[in-house]
Order: C-alpha cells, then structure tokens, then sequence
C-alpha cells in the first residue's frame, strides 16, 4: 500500500542546513562518530480517536402496534440498536533511521483499545400486537416485558507500519536559489491486528444468563 506521509513525520531539526527542516540533513550533518545522534530518530504521539464500524449493529427491537388482542391485525416494526464508540485515547510510538543524508526509514507501531454497550428492555404485550422485545446475537432474546440484553463490544487495534521516506526539493525560479517547497515523498507497508470481542448478558425476570 502506497502512502503519502505528512511533513510532521520528518520535523525533527531546524538549523542552518539546507533542507533540514525534516530532519533529512545534508551530508556534513551525518558524522561518523556521531551515527547514533544523527542517524536515529525516535518518538511517540498521544492520540484521541473515535473508533467506527460500518456494520456497528448490536441489538434489535421489534415493536407491535395497534393490536387488540391475540390474532388480531398489528403494525409491526424491526429498529437496529447499534455500538456507538466514544472517544478514547491511544499512543503511536516510531523510531526511524536515516539511510542516507536526504532518505529516511521507520517504523511504528499505535495502539487504541475502547468499549462500548447497548441496552434493550422488552415492554408492554407484544404477543396481544402492542408491545417490544428485543432480538440479539446468538439467537439471544428478551420476550417478557421488563427483560433485558446487555451488548458490550470490546475490541483493541494495533496499527504496523514500515515506511520509507525521502526529501524532494522543487525547483527553486532562479537557478542556484534554495528550493521554494521543500517537502517529501514515501511508501510503505502496513498491517492490522484487531481483537474484537462481544459479551452478551441477558436479564429476564428471576434469572440471568450470561454469554
């Protein structure tokens, strides 16, 4: 996978070395002596982000309405309950090594765990057409009214990239002139472990049961 990566990632440095500013340095900035220094760059971010799922459905309820009776006409509704993450906090770590003066690789590793929970409570008389109940996962449900599902997810995402890097300088209008824009380029690869996990309690008068 191809990725553009931002100026931030490279802003180590500033000092009077010509392109510089992303910590890719000319050649009088490597020494040998000094390779640890000026070769290794390391350092970590604090993020706060809002995990989000395409499918995100936890619970369903089933709603009649307009019923009189047993076997008498009703309206009938099915509504998703789905996950909704809030914010949590996570950390990316990377350390990256200079390969040459203007060239960089590196690599990181983030991190972001979160929770979440949905709750439905049956009601009312839905075998008489007026009333809810609530379907779940694994063929899980709450008929009587005043029964219960809990739908916690729980999920943790680690984030792998290694990614090259590599400074491009745009031709200045005067020959001999420092560049106007000095930015970089680069690829890499990346890859996702996820660790989802669901936990279904179920409270139906006098018992529960657990999952």
């Amino acid at each position: 996978m191809t990725r553009f990566l931002s100026a931030e990632h490279f802003l180590e440095v500033e000092n009077d070395n010509q392109g510089d500013r992303y910590g890719l340095g000319d050649s009088e900035s490597v020494e040998p002596q000094s390779w640890l220094t000026d070769r290794l760059t390391a350092g970590a971010e604090y993020l706060l982000l809002r995990p989000s799922f395409s499918n995100a459905t936890a619970l369903y309820s089933n709603t009649r309405s307009g019923g009189t009776g047993a076997f008498t006409p009703y309206n009938s509704s099915l509504n998703a309950l789905n996950y909704n993450f809030n914010y949590a906090s996570g950390v990316r770590g990377f350390l990256g090594y200079r390969v040459s003066p203007d060239a960089m690789i590196r690599f990181s590793y983030m991190n972001l765990a979160a929770t979440t929970a949905v709750l439905g409570t049956a009601s009312g008389n839905f075998s008489g057409g007026n009333g809810t109940i609530i379907l779940g996962p694994y063929a899980t449900d709450a008929l009587a009214p005043g029964g219960t599902i809990r739908s916690t997810m729980e999920m943790n995402i680690g984030v792998y990239d290694l990614e090259i890097a590599k400074r491009l300088d745009l031709a200045p209008e005067t020959t001999g002139e420092p560049p106007l824009w000095d930015t970089a380029w680069g690829c890499g690869l990346q890859t996702t472990a996820s660790r989802p996990q669901s936990i279904i309690k179920i409270q139906c008068p006098g018992q529960q049961i657990f999952w």
